[in-house]
């Protein structure tokens, strides 16, 4: 944490410094830009004059324009003038045409309107007999009703009379039997006994007709019973054939919504056969076009092979000069090549033990890389993975009597976390990158740098980092590119024409890889010793000579390891600190790290045309099974179309049997439908039946009803007949006999008296229903002639209709010669000779002035300003025009001037591109590592606040706690009584013994955050009593 901190300073010093420079850079940028500002408001200027002077040029060649615009407009206004007067003429000409022909056609308009009064008179008539004649209709209907009435009453009267003779006769005999009964003996006589015996015979009769009445009403009853029964077998009938008509109709709803399903299914399948053969059409397609894709992959793939064995043979030959972007390209598809052929060995050096899955797919990934690449996704190809590019510097090691091997085995130790780690240049690759590594199972490290930036070297030099003469760091042990292998034009030149060949790309570490490693792990200041007596002198000796930064912080080496054993120390303060290693004796080397490259750049280049060419072969073999597979995939679409076609002529005829069913469920609707209207019918006469039955049964009632009053009564006036001839009549009877006879001669002769009324009430009716007759035929004759009336008047109608058609056609005849005469008159038109002479001059005078004007540009549009407005405008812009002029400078010189001004200006800016994107880097390392470095504090914090709480409150009542400002720098301690919860004491108020305990416990605390297997403690009971105190 205390090296982090140190870096984190030197970062943060050299960021203000940078931003300073950069600051004061862009304030020397601040007059350049002012003058370009100024110039840029000159050039405004001049196009501003520039425009003035083109629109005087268009107003001056505009005027001319003008005039003959408003001489045309003034020919324009003429001819409208004569046209209105032309037409004011032909309206006057027709007006006295038409006056002319209104006098001829008055005459014809009475005519006409004496006509149409006469019809409309007659009209009249005809609606007023027809009036008459409904008045007669209704009084003729009237008459008739009132006949009706008449003849109803007269039969009521004769009916009436006929009534009133038989109660008379009745009273009559009842009147004389009565006398005879009074006049007579008191023992019947033979004609009495005779009368009895036939009111005897009479009864009997009756009683006859009465027990026949009765039989027969029984009969009618049992008719009656047998009609209801056939009634309400008839209704059962109606029912089942109601029933079975329901059931008819269900059947019928049933197929039809069975055939309705059956359509839709129908429908439904045709669309799945038709998506199934687009969706077979479309994967046809799609694999004819896969085919040629793959088909133009291969021939690309081998024309790359071919075009790659061609530039090996070349470059094994005589290397040529290609140009430096080229250059760079083909080094980075070398790079990517060689890579891919060494990573199925390679993958498994990075196999993380907590991942599953095994190693990862590290050859996959780089073809990926490749292929993103060739899409132009990536600007160029990522920097990685970093294990695949650290090398051995041989020579370094030899001459400082290291072993290479134990160089390999610390670089791989300390460098072990960033082995897997891929550099790229922009953040959008990184996500692009990160994606790509989490598909193949690769851990997601991947750091974005500027691989433009300015070189480190500078930098890490002995005398700049401080460190002491002899010392042997990483930074030298790593095999690295000079700056001579970067693609600049310049050095690339230089690089191709010197003696001694450079360091193969693939073997060594490039620039921007060194460069991030130097940020991240500090290779500058991690020296590699023999022992751990030569690691302490490097890590603890005098800082080198004063060429370097004047901060102590900020020089000499951080820390270091020992090749002779598995010792790294890293430097604290004025001392130093153990740092734990891997278990066992001895470094454990998996390999990342290496010592040579494998084979030379030729080799190299052949390999990968070989690659090409085993990856154009394996294309034209995918092509192959891809058309094999395009060949099956084609049997089966035909094997599946006729699968569909044998759906298809199922589903077809399982429509038809559907359809059949349908037509036979119909056949038995219409039969139950037949056979519901038979039951109907049958139920319909059986009811009729019973109707007749219940009526005879009625009147077989009221006969027998009538029969049995009959017989009652007779009875009745035979038991009192008897009763009246066997008694003897006592002298008060005979006195109410008397009464009852007077009373009956009254009522017979008031009876005579109604019926004489009654007779002339007859007699009268049936005059008035003569005369009513009589009426009604002369109404109806009279009906008759209005009729006759009426078709006469209907002829008269018809023949002043034919009359006033003839009127109308001699009026139109009339209008038609006022018209030929209106066109007769057209020929005054003498008049307007002077206005027409005036339009021909106006119209010369327009074609000369267009004749005179200049012609104007094409697409130049006239002003919309009147001939004195356009000179004025032109004569306050020759104004402007010439005010500018005298403040204005030459156009092409102000241009020249703010061309060169800008081009300045830019290169000056772009000069500020690399330095921005360096400090906004170097901020955002900043921001990343300070981060980082806070977490560690504040684990740390945590870890040691535990720790002392946990010994402290061991040994001691109390409750101990430590606060970390790491803000401030301070350390607070505090303490809290347990026994006494509410007392809170500092660690000022404690005893001797008690602070004795708190510094060792903190000590303690402090002790387990470092990895040193020895610490010593100097004076740890200073504050203990000399009871109390270790004793020597």
């Amino acid at each position: 944490l205390g090296s982090a901190l140190s870096s984190l300073r030197e970062a943060a010093q050299r960021h203000e410094s940078a931003l300073k420079e950069l600051k004061a850079f862009e304030d020397g940028l601040l007059p350049a830009k002012a003058a370009n500002a100024r110039l840029q408001q000159q050039q405004q200027q001049c196009k501003q004059l520039k425009s003035l002077k083109a629109e005087v040029a268009a107003l001056s060649k505009s005027i001319p324009h003008l005039r003959a615009a408003e001489a045309a407009a003034a020919a324009d206004a003429a001819a409208a003038e004569v046209a209105e007067m032309e037409q004011a003429l032909q309206q006057q000409q027709g007006e006295a045409s038409r006056l002319a022909a209104a006098a001829a056609a008055k005459q014809r308009e009475e005519k006409a309107r004496s006509c149409e009064s006469a019809l409309e008179q007659q009209q009249q008539e005809v609606r007023r007999l027809q009036q008459q004649q409904q008045q007669q209709q209704q009084q003729i209907h009237a008459a008739s009703r009132r006949l009706r009435t008449k003849k109803a009453e007269a039969s009521r009267l004769r009916q009436d009379l006929e009534a009133s003779k038989e109660m008379h006769a009745a009273l009559s005999e009842v009147v004389t039997s009565m006398r005879v009964a009074l006049q007579g003996p008191a023992s019947p006589s033979p004609a009495d006994a005779a009368q009895l015996a036939e009111k005897e015979a009479a009864a009997a009769a009756a009683a006859a007709a009465l027990a026949a009445a009765e039989e027969t009403l029984q009969q009618l009853q049992q008719a009656s019973a047998a009609a209801q029964r056939a009634a309400t077998k008839a209704r059962g009938v109606c029912t089942d054939a109601e029933l079975q008509l329901q059931a008819a109709q269900y059947q019928a709803r049933q197929s039809n919504s069975e055939q309705q399903q059956q359509q839709k299914l129908l429908q439904r399948l045709q669309q799945q056969h038709a998506q199934r053969r687009q969706a077979l059409r479309d994967s046809l397609s799609r694999a004819q076009q896969q085919q040629q894709q793959q088909q133009q992959s291969a021939a690309a793939a081998a024309t790359a092979a071919a075009a790659a064995a061609a530039a090996a043979r070349e470059a094994s030959r005589a290397p040529a000069c290609r140009a430096p972007q080229q250059q760079q390209q083909q080094q980075q598809l070398q790079q990517l090549q060689q890579l891919r052929l060494e990573a199925p060995q390679r993958a498994a050096l990075y196999t993380n033990p907590r991942l599953q899955g095994g190693p990862p797919d590290l050859p996959g990934l780089l073809e990926a890389l490749g292929a993103l690449l060739q899409q132009g996704l990536l600007s160029r190809a990522p920097l990685g993975p970093l294990g695949e590019l650290l090398f051995v510097d041989l020579e370094a090691c030899a001459a400082a009597k290291v072993p290479a091997a134990a160089a390999q085995a610390v670089l791989e130790e300390h460098l072990g976390p960033h082995t897997a780690t891929f550099l790229v240049s922009s953040i959008r690759e990184q996500r692009l990158l990160l994606q790509l590594l989490q598909r193949h199972r690769w851990p997601p490290r991947v750091a974005v740098v500027n691989f433009c930036c300015c070189c480190y070297y500078p930098r890490l030099t002995d005398e700049a980092l401080g460190l002491p003469q002899g010392a042997f760091t990483l930074y030298k042990a790593l095999r690295k590119q000079s700056p001579q292998q970067q693609p600049p034009a310049a050095a690339a030149a230089a690089a191709a024409a010197a003696d001694d060949p450079p360091t193969t790309p693939a073997a060594a570490m490039p620039l921007a890889g060194v460069h991030f490693l130097v940020d991240v792990a500090s290779i500058e200041r991690v020296a590699i010793a023999e022992d751990e007596q030569q690691l302490r002198a490097l890590l603890q000796g005098p800082p080198a000579a004063p060429g370097g930064p004047q901060s102590g912080y900020l020089r000499g080496l951080r820390e270091g390891y020992t090749w002779r054993g598995p010792l790294h120390l890293k430097k604290l303060g004025k001392g130093t600190e153990g740092v734990p290693g891997a278990p066992g004796a001895a470094r454990r080397v998996r390999g990342l790290v290496r010592l040579r490259p494998q084979s030379s750049s030729s080799g190299a280049a052949a390999a990968a045309a070989q690659a090409a060419a085993a990856a154009a072969a394996a294309a034209a073999a995918a092509a192959n099974s891809k058309g094999a597979a395009a060949a099956h995939e084609g049997e089966a679409l035909r094997a599946l179309e006729e699968e569909l076609q044998q759906e298809w002529e199922a589903e077809e005829a399982l429509l038809q049997q559907k359809q059949q069913r349908a037509a036979a469920a119909r056949q038995q609707f219409e039969a139950a439908a037949a056979a519901a209207a038979a039951a109907r019918e049958r139920e319909a006469a059986a009811a009729e039946e019973l109707r007749r039955c219940e009526a005879k049964e009625t009147q077989q009632q009221a006969a027998a009803a009538a029969a049995k009053d009959s017989s009652d009564e007779a009875r009745l006036a035979l038991a009192n007949f008897s009763k009246r001839t066997t008694n003897l009549l006592s002298q008060d009877q005979l006195k109410v006999l008397r009464e009852k006879l007077e009373a009956k001669e009254r009522e017979r002769d008031a009876e005579e008296k109604q019926q004489q009324l009654l007779q002339q009430q007859l007699q009268e009716a049936v005059a008035a229903a003569a005369e009513a007759q009589e009426a009604l035929e002369q109404q109806q004759q009279q009906l008759n002639d209005s009729q006759q009336q009426l078709a006469a008047a209907k002829t008269a109608v018809s023949c002043a209709a034919a009359a006033l058609k003839e009127t109308e056609k001699q009026l139109e005849s009339d209008k038609e010669a006022a018209a030929a005469a209106a066109a007769a008159a057209a020929s005054r038109q003498g008049a307007l000779e002077a206005k027409r002479q005036a339009l021909e001059a106006l119209q010369q005078q327009a074609a000369s002035l267009k004749s005179i004007c200049p012609q104007l540009p094409e697409g130049t549009n006239l002003p919309k300003l009147s001939v004195a407005e356009a000179e004025g405008r032109l004569r306050r812009l020759e104004v402007q025009v010439k005010a500018l002029e005298e403040e204005t400078r030459d156009e092409e010189s102000v241009a020249a001037e703010l061309a060169e001004s800008s081009r300045l200006l830019q290169q000056q800016q772009q000069l500020l591109l690399a330095p921005k994107a360096a400090v906004a880097l170097a901020e955002e390392n900043y921001k990343v590592r300070t981060g980082k470095l806070l977490q560690a504090l504040q684990l740390s914090a945590k870890q040691t606040r535990e720790d002392f709480r946990r010994l402290a409150e061991a040994a001691l009542p109390h409750r101990c706690s430590l606060a970390f400002d790491h803000q401030q720098q301070q350390l607070r301690m505090q303490t809290l009584d347990r026994n006494q919860q509410q007392v809170s004491s500092s660690p000022t108020a404690l005893s001797g013994g008690e602070k004795s305990c708190l510094q060792v416990a903190f000590l303690a605390a402090l002790a387990a955050r470092s990895c040193s297997p020895l610490h010593l403690f100097d004076e740890v009971d200073v504050f203990m009593d000399e009871r109390n105190r270790i004793k020597k």
